[in-house]
């Protein structure tokens, strides 16, 4: 008669990673019960609520923003993309449209952070498309996520002084 190995003994190490796994996850169950630190989902981009840029980082912004025709007295959208990006390509028409409309009320300057990587990284960009918004008194904010033709429409209009 010949001993053959029993399940546990033939399957022990696909059985240790299921068992190493389920306490992986029971722990950080508790983990996230105890502290409430669970992943949030991130909340639809509002251009109304732009977070602002860091103070100390702002003026240095708009100075190499300057070589790229950002002038302090106009309301200003900068469109941080790449060319490889979908979103990015998908919302270009659209800033186009808004750039047409508010000519002399909202500059909109494009920004390709394959070509202006410094720059980018000066302002902070970690995704793209992202959108830093100045307004006439100099403040920036920031949006981050492609934006609707009518979602850059009340940005601009609410820019260029609530038109």
């Amino acid at each position: 008669m010949t001993n053959k190995p029993n399940f546990f003994a033939k399957h022990k190490e696909m059985l240790f990673v299921l068992v190493f796994g389920m306490a992986v996850v029971a722990v950080l169950t508790a983990q996230y019960r105890t502290t409430g630190d669970a992943p949030q989902p991130a909340p639809a981009p509002q251009p109304s609520s732009a977070d602002a840029a860091p103070a100390d980082g702002a003026e240095a912004i708009k100075q190499q923003l300057a070589q790229h025709g950002y002038t302090a007295c106009t309301p200003t959208i900068v469109d941080f993309y790449a060319t490889w990006c979908g979103p990015c390509m998908k919302m270009a028409p659209a800033m186009e449209a808004v750039a047409s409309r508010y000519t002399g009320k909202v500059k909109v300057i494009k920004i390709d952070i394959d070509e202006n990587g410094q720059l980018a990284t000066l302002a902070g960009v970690e995704a793209v498309p992202t959108l830093l918004i100045i307004d006439k008194d100099g403040n920036i904010g920031r949006n981050v996520g492609a934006l609707s033709e009518q979602q850059l429409e009340t940005l601009a209009a609410r820019l260029a002084g609530g038109e």
